[in-house]
């Protein structure tokens, strides 16, 4: 990145920590912090296993693409991810629930986006899936609804 050693003293990454190359990812964060500066890195993500609308999607977005790994997620939120282990020491963590409020139009919308749908099929594909997901939806969720969700956040120190 275009930026002098040691330039912040925080860095973010909302949602996307997992599509970054890590050691790359890591060796840069290291060069950009300041001394006391942390790394926080976020996730919001539906409960499959405890919400039934998310897990119908979710069966669906298995039919359409079987090769699909994040489905029927834990919700474990581990201390400290493995990836951060030998570069980083947590300095905090913490994850709440909450429904989240959606209509079909937007939760629709919300699950097109999700890498086992948008990024994972062919527009083929996802013509035929929305049209399913559509169809779903008008079985199982009234005009609006919620969807529970965890949000999680850690905060990381890098080692020394």
């Amino acid at each position: 990145m275009p930026y002098s050693d040691a330039s912040f003293d925080v860095i973010t990454a909302n949602q996307c920590w997992l599509y970054f190359d890590a050691q790359k990812a890591i060796a840069e964060v290291k060069r950009l912090l300041k001394e006391e500066g942390v790394l926080v890195t976020s996730h919001f993500s539906w409960l499959a296993r405890q919400d039934a609308i998310a897990h119908a999607t979710e069966q669906l977005v298995l039919k359409h693409n079987p090769a699909w790994s994040a489905g029927d997620w834990s919700g474990e939120i581990p201390n400290c991810p493995q990836w951060a282990i030998q570069d980083f020491d947590v300095v905090g963590v913490f994850y709440f629930d909450t429904p989240v409020p959606f209509t079909r139009e937007s939760w629709h919308r919300r699950i097109r986006s999700c890498r086992g749908v948008g990024a994972g099929l062919n527009p083929d594909q996802v013509e035929k899936f929305d049209r399913e997901h559509e169809q779903l939806l008008e079985e199982v969720a009234d005009d609006t609804f919620t969807v529970l969700h965890r949000i999680d956040a850690h905060i990381f120190r890098p080692k020394h």
